[in-house]
């Protein structure tokens, strides 16, 4: 119980929007919605981040899909937090409670964890892609658009109907 209500006190404190509109989800939703924002957001940190060249972010984003897989987060954290870079305050806090954060994530359903998984991976593919692309059309801001927000808004859209699926 403790890392879920660490984590709900992290999302409230480091999501600008996202915290205030899940305040009208379902009670039941506010958990999955805290994991999926909180993951998704050290995808977002690793690649927004200026001073990883863009293989270490190759090799931190598949990283990342390794933990989701396996629940196992020694070897990213000591990789990327004992690194000690200079990470902006909101994406330190992410990043040094990312154990309290898998932790939580391993203990929700297998169904809601591979919905999150799968678009997380479609999510850090994606951003990767865009790594060494630059956007240069319309068509290209779409697909990106799609990588980095389209998988948060498809996993959501899962999770309803699972949830809706369960309660009847």
């Amino acid at each position: 119980m403790e890392n879920i209500e660490d984590n709900y006190e992290l999302f409230k404190k480091t999501s600008r929007g996202f915290y205030q509109a899940s305040k009208f989800f379902p009670e039941n939703l506010r958990h999955v919605n805290t994991m999926l924002y909180l993951i998704a957001r050290i995808a977002d940190t690793i690649e927004d981040c200026s001073f990883f060249s863009i293989e270490q972010k190759k090799d931190y984003f598949e990283q990342l899909r390794q933990v989701l897989k396996s629940g196992n987060i020694r070897k990213f954290k000591k990789d990327i937090i004992l690194g000690n870079y200079p990470f902006p305050e909101r994406e330190r806090r992410i990043l040094e409670n990312a154990d309290g954060i898998i932790d939580d994530f391993n203990s929700i359903e297998d169904f809601i964890r591979d919905i999150i998984s799968r678009n997380i991976t479609k999510m850090t593919v994606g951003m990767e892609k865009f790594l060494e692309r630059r956007i240069i059309t319309f068509g290209d801001q779409d697909e990106y658009c799609d990588y980095v927000a389209g998988t948060v808004g498809a996993a959501l859209t899962d999770i309803y109907r699972f949830s809706e699926r369960k309660k009847d």
